[in-house]
């Protein structure tokens, strides 16, 4: 008697329910898991399948798919399947027509039943706003057609306009026209959406109002500190004044305040993130990570550039050079910071003119950072290599003031890779980084300058000087000493002999 009753209620509150019935199928199959197929010969407006089990006291999983392929059940479609001992209503909306197959699986359910039809009721939204209250309390209006005089209303609180997954703000049964007020304080501080769910047992409708609230829970703990924020080149950035040991989420809004990112950053103090093509004006906020918290909304519009230039002195990724010089042209308003690498070297600059960096031997990164009055900030940067160290430059023998009685002398040696060599202005060839180079010489002194160039202009010098003297010359040289000496020789002689003659003169 208890089943037949059952049964009967079923019944009765279908027949309200269902306008044109498409058919009744019945396959008696006694498994875990049960199929059944059904043929809609038109396409339903507002399709909802009941599907009953011979077993009523036994729980069933129900998974419904249509002719293209789409699938139904609890996993996938929640707000659409309902289920329960003995039954389950699966309300898909626009049923297509063709062949859809119904899979029951449960253990002992018995011979099932399955019943497609359409609504009476189609439950028409023709209405739903949400207006925010100066206590922070929200105010829905909302008018339902083609529905009941009751009506069970739910309203949700979403973190965007899509996929009906927020979190229900309101519930109760409801004119099908009327307004609830509630508040907002079961919610952390946030940007949200709100959808109306209607529902006439057990089938329902639902849609997203217009617009969102931006709502600061008084409840949540205090704002981070220090936060700004807004453009950077050619995506956005916010910053803040991060506590020791407090990590950090950073929260990312479309133009509608869709949430599209959600991003845990530790303990960071800036995030940087790129437009998109479906997002080319953000709004960002960082929250505390542990905990609820209020919060200061950013806007990044990539429409908004920053209006200055940085030129630099050189287009070179290299230089020998200790320094820098960049000339600035900034907007009233706005000021710049200027870093070499991660380092702060100046703060706050609001005037135009030249700036000199004072640069370190190797890599630099030079970065001017300008920020407008309102937070969007641009950032002109140069990577530069300093090398300041001549090359290295070796002989392997110094001929510095060497003689040499023959008309070519070799200078051999090695220099760094890289490095351009060059003797006397004239290009010297290198093998793997060795020269040997054969130097003609002229008559007399030879003065010879070897430089060693890197491509920075970096010099290493070795000059020589060297003396050339043919044989023929040394052999006059010889004997014009042997000459001199011949006739020092005879002078000496001459000079006895004629001292002797006077003396005995002198003594006659």
């Amino acid at each position: 008697m208890k089943r037949e009753t059952r049964i009967v209620s079923r019944i009765c509150i279908w027949l309200l329910m269902v306008a044109i019935v498409a058919g009744w199928l019945v396959l008696p199959v006694h498994a875990a898991e049960t199929e059944v197929t059904i043929d809609l010969g038109r396409e339903y407006t507002e399709a909802v399948f009941y599907v009953t089990w011979e077993n009523y006291e036994q729980a069933g999983t129900v998974k419904l798919t249509s002719p293209s392929g789409k699938v139904y059940s609890k996993d996938k479609t929640p707000d659409q399947v309902y289920e329960a001992n003995g039954e389950a209503i699966v309300n898909v909306g626009k049923g297509e027509e063709g062949t859809w197959t119904v899979v029951v699986s449960g253990d002992n359910i018995g011979t099932v039943d399955v019943t497609v039809g359409e609504l009476p009721n189609s439950l028409v939204i023709s209405k739903f706003a949400v207006t925010q209250n100066t206590d922070g309390s929200v105010t829905a209006d909302y008018k339902i057609t083609d529905s009941p005089d009751e009506i069970y209303v739910e309203i949700f609180a979403d973190t965007d306009s899509e996929g009906f997954d927020g979190t229900c703000v309101y519930s109760e049964y409801m004119d099908k026209k009327g307004t609830a007020s509630f508040d907002l304080n079961s919610l952390s501080s946030g940007e949200y959406h709100f959808y109306i769910r209607v529902s006439v047992d057990g089938i329902y409708q639902r849609a997203y109002g217009d617009g969102f609230v931006s709502y600061q829970n008084p409840n949540d703990s205090q704002k981070v500190n220090g936060v700004k924020g807004g453009t950077y080149n050619d995506g956005y950035y916010i910053s803040w004044t991060a506590a020791e040991n407090e990590a950090y989420t950073v929260l990312v809004w479309d133009e509608n305040h869709n949430l599209i990112k959600e991003e845990d950053v530790g303990t960071a103090e800036t995030f940087y993130g790129d437009f998109s093509e479906d997002a080319s004006k953000v709004y960002l906020a960082v929250v505390r990570t542990n905990e609820s918290c209020m919060y200061d909304l950013i806007t990044a519009d990539s429409a908004v550039k920053v209006s200055a230039d940085v030129a630099f002195d050189t287009d070179s990724d290299t230089t020998k050079n200790s320094f820098i010089n960049a000339t600035m042209t900034l907007d009233t308003n706005s000021t710049f910071d200027v870093y070499l690498g991660e380092r702060k070297i100046l703060e706050g600059e609001k005037e135009s003119g030249m700036y000199r960096v004072n640069l370190e031997d190797g890599d630099n990164t030079v970065s001017f950072v300008v920020t407008d009055e309102t937070g969007n900030a641009a950032e002109f940067s140069k990577d530069i290599y300093v090398d300041t160290v001549p090359p290295q430059l070796s002989v392997s023998e110094d001929i510095n003031g060497k003689v040499v009685t023959e008309g070519s002398i070799y200078l051999n040696g090695y220099t760094e890779a890289g490095a351009v060599l060059t003797l006397n202005g004239e290009p010297v060839e290198l093998t793997q980084n060795y020269f040997n180079k054969k130097i003609t010489l002229a008559g007399g002194e030879n003065t010879i300058t070897l430089i060693a160039e890197d491509a920075v202009g970096n010099q290493s010098v070795y000059s020589a000087t060297i003396t050339y003297e043919s044989a023929k010359t040394v052999k006059r040289i010889f004997e014009y000493i042997a000459l001199g000496g011949l006739v020092l020789v005879l002078l000496i002689l001459y000079i006895i002999v004629f001292a002797k003659g006077r003396k005995r003169r002198k003594q006659s």
